[in-house]
C-alpha cells in the first residue's frame, strides 16, 4: 500500500506515466503501472488550467 501511495503521489506531481514508471522499473507503456495511477478530480482540474 505504501508503494502505491508513493507512486500515486509522485504521479500527481509529474503527470508523466512513462517517467514515473521508468523510475520504478516498468517499461514504457506498461499496463502493470496503470494500477498505481488514479486520475482524480485534482489532476483533471490542473489539466484544464493548462489552457489558461
Amino acid at each position: 500500500m505504501a508503494r502505491r501511495t508513493f507512486i500515486g503521489n509522485l504521479y500527481k506531481k509529474v503527470k508523466d506515466p512513462n517517467l514515473v514508471g521508468a523510475l520504478f522499473g516498468h517499461v514504457e507503456g506498461s499496463k502493470a503501472f496503470a494500477r498505481y495511477r488514479d486520475i482524480d478530480e485534482d489532476i483533471k482540474k490542473d489539466f484544464v488550467r493548462l489552457l489558461d
